[in-house]
């Protein structure tokens, strides 16, 4: 296993999975489309000129604001640095740092290489998780897709799960940055396990054919977690305090242990941070 920049990482001209752009497209499209139409709506059908003023520079500001957020995170990941994994005849890139937090540089070490000969097995594992909407009762579920990568028992993961752990808690590198994204699409599971969220193109599908030329590739895994449920586990906590899953986090602080929002948020920032110092990141329940 090698830990490497992102010059190391394309200096071959590896076969790139690139971050998928579809949805960006998509939101910045409509948002705007919505945008323009409330303006036009506002300017055209208010009888009184001040009054449509006002909410027009309202609607600009906030609405704009919105939509501006959504065109840059479109704009990030148009960028040829946006990428999630590569291949090559030698091994597999995976590349940890979030698109998102393009802001923080693209120097220093983001990538991990991984020879074939050093990954056992690979599988993909869909989980769903469930979570409340609000006091209404209704409930929403998400599905994340996702990549294992089993590694041989020679390949120490200690140094990437430290390297994981600063990302989390916004000091790459050492260096404490002013923003943060709370998107971490890698994260390493057990004493093993390299896990992968998959939000790329070609397909999950495309990729794990490609995986099953090079390695062993496992049947795969599924699983549903609602954190509304009283039951939830440590373990799942800890899961979700890994990946940086604040609004997780929250929803199943408050329906397990009975925390308010101010109380779960205070929690939940907590555990990531544990989590971020190479911790599970568990909580405690209440006595």
């Amino acid at each position: 296993m090698q830990l490497l920049s992102l010059d190391e990482a394309m200096a071959g001209h590896p076969r790139y999975y690139r971050v998928t752009v579809l949805s960006q497209w998509i939101m910045v499209f409509v948002f705007g489309a919505i945008v323009g139409w409330l303006c036009w709506l506002t300017l055209w059908r208010t009888a009184d000129a001040r009054l449509a003023k006002v909410l027009l520079l309202w609607m600009i500001f906030w609405l704009g604001l919105f939509w501006f957020l959504m065109l840059n995170d479109l704009r990030k990941a148009l960028k040829a640095s946006a990428w999630l994994a590569a291949t090559d005849d030698s091994g597999l890139f995976i590349r940890w740092r979030s698109y998102q937090n393009l802001g923080w540089g693209l120097s220093g070490r983001q990538v991990v290489f991984l020879s074939w000969r050093e990954i056992r097995r690979a599988r993909r594992v869909d989980a769903t998780m469930i979570t409340p909407e609000g006091q209404s009762g209704r409930r929403r579920s998400q599905t994340t897709h996702s990549v294992e990568f089993d590694v041989a028992p020679r390949v120490e993961l200690d140094e990437l799960r430290g390297i994981l752990a600063a990302e989390r808690d916004g000091r790459p590198d050492g260096v404490k940055q002013k923003t943060k994204w709370g998107h971490f699409p890698v994260t390493v599971e057990g004493e093993s396990t390299i896990r992968v969220e998959w939000r790329a193109r070609p397909s999950l599908h495309h990729f794990m054919e490609e995986m099953a030329a090079w390695v062993e590739v496992g049947e795969s895994a599924s699983s549903t977690t609602d954190v509304s449920s009283p039951d939830v586990t440590d373990q799942t906590l800890g899961t979700l305090a890994r990946q940086g899953s604040v609004m997780g986090l929250i929803a199943a602080l408050r329906h397990r242990d009975g925390l308010s929002l101010v109380e779960a948020k205070e929690r939940a920032e907590r555990m990531i941070a544990e989590a971020g110092d190479g911790g599970e990141g568990t909580a405690e329940r209440n006595s």
